[in-house]
């Protein structure tokens, strides 16, 4: 693992092309980002809860996705930038 002391954008930030390779090789990482899950399964699943809140409340994947892409289009909106 490399050291840093500035601000992470990428993997390869943080972690040597050799880590990267051996942690794909062993299964640990994907060519995938959470939005890349969070999509899939509001497709394929949109109905099935996702997540259930203290109070008993059953959200669906469709409405996570939705909650999701509102707030990225909030932070959007206010000038954010990956």
């Amino acid at each position: 693992m490399k050291s840093t002391d500035h601000q992470i954008n990428h993997a390869s930030d943080v972690y040597s092309a050799q880590e990267m390779a051996r942690f794909r090789q062993q299964g640990l990482w994907r060519d995938a980002v959470l939005t890349d899950f969070l999509t899939r399964h509001a497709a394929d699943r949109p109905q099935s809860t996702a997540i259930v809140t203290d109070g008993g409340r059953r959200i669906s994947w469709r409405q996570l996705a939705d909650s999701v892409d509102r707030l990225a289009a909030g932070f959007i909106a206010l000038g954010l930038r990956p």
